[in-house]
């Protein structure tokens, strides 16, 4: 065999080799391209499912899209930081005694509160009706009966989303009549973790 031969042999198994390289590169590609796009779509598909599980009262679907202890505790937190501070804790003030009680019954006022709103009709009314966030977040206990008169007229619907989108790696974002949803990824799909209530008009 002549050395051009075997250079020529030599070279159509590089492009071979190359060829059989680029061929094997392309599997991995698709496959990468598609669990992005499985995994940006993600948070969308566990909204829809979300909405859908509020409209139906289903409560054990419920619990697969909405971690309840977190959301509770998030409402919780919030409500208690609009709390306003004892007159006690400045130099020079005593504090009344009416305003000392209704100071130390707020929390449990508020954890009362959160926990009757924290339902699947809670939720749809809470997200969905913007009278009934400012209300909550006013501590005003007649939220409650707004809830429940207007609980079952509320659906949630895209066509209310004003934001829907990332804002971390594993945080989704959705804003809808004012208030915001925070999502976050437990396991295999994304859960309401945190409710943060419209700004008081």
């Amino acid at each position: 065999m002549s050395d051009a031969t075997a250079l020529a042999g030599g070279s159509a198994a590089s492009q071979t080799a190359r060829e059989g390289r680029r061929g094997g590169a392309k599997p991995f590609v698709a496959l990468l391209v598609v669990l992005m796009l499985a995994y940006l779509a993600s948070p969308y598909v566990s909204f829809w499912f979300f909405t859908r599980a509020i409209k139906a009262n289903d409560r054990e679907a419920l619990e697969s899209y909405v971690d309840f202890p977190s959301v509770r505790q998030s409402l919780k937190d919030e409500l208690r930081g609009k709390l306003p501070k004892s007159s006690a804790s400045e130099p020079g003030k005593k504090e009344d005694v009416f305003s000392g009680m209704a100071a130390r019954l707020a929390p449990t006022l508020i954890d009362q509160l959160v926990d009757a709103f924290v339902t699947p009709d809670g939720l749809a009314a809470l997200i969905s009706d913007p009278a009934v966030a400012r209300q909550a977040k006013a501590r005003d206990p007649t939220a409650l009966a707004h809830m429940e008169n207007e609980s079952k007229d509320k659906e949630l619907n895209w066509s209310r989303v004003k934001y829907a989108f990332f804002n971390g790696v594993t945080q989704f974002l959705v804003e809808i009549e004012g208030t915001k949803l925070h999502f976050g990824i437990s396991g295999m799909r994304w859960r309401l973790q945190t409710v943060q209530l419209p700004p008081n008009e």
